[in-house]
């Protein structure tokens, strides 16, 4: 709207400075009372008077066009920046839950792997503690055999 209104004004001062022009480059004509009328232009003139306000009506319709599309063009620019934002956004949201949930994943896993370890532990002190409960059963088992058998060879 701006650069219409430019325009226009810009054309109402060249068209006043012209006809101002014209008026003072007439040699200065006494006029003759009762005829108060000024001297009819040439056609030629009138015809390119005629082709140059078409031509520029034509600018003018040209103008107001490329206005608005100019003008849809930096709507459809500000929505696909806005949807861009958005878009953006959501993408930082989803890498951001994305790692939070392979931090909780890497946490799970090495509580679990803590807790089994530690499950294997305590399994090896008790396989530990059987097996030496075994072998001392196996001790005393092997004296009392022992024992018997010098028992029995003994009478």
């Amino acid at each position: 709207m701006l650069v219409r209104d430019n325009l226009q004004m810009e054309q109402k001062d060249l068209t006043m400075k012209g006809s101002e022009k014209r008026n003072s480059d007439k040699p200065s004509e006494k006029k003759i009372p009762g005829l108060d009328k000024e001297r009819p232009t040439s056609s030629s003139t009138m015809q390119r008077l005629i082709e140059s306000l078409k031509t520029s009506s034509e600018m003018k319709v040209k103008i107001e066009d490329m206005i608005s599309e100019v003008e849809q063009l930096s709507c459809k620019v500000c929505a696909d920046n806005a949807k861009s934002s958005q878009m953006i956004k959501d993408f930082f949201k989803a890498h951001r839950n994305l790692f939070l949930t392979y931090q909780n994943a890497c946490r799970k896993y090495q509580e679990q792997q803590h807790k089994l370890e530690s499950q294997a532990d305590h399994m090896s002190q008790q396989q530990q503690q059987q097996l030496q409960k075994l072998r001392q059963n196996l001790q005393n088992q092997q004296k009392k055999k022992l024992q018997r058998d010098k028992g029995e060879t003994s009478l």
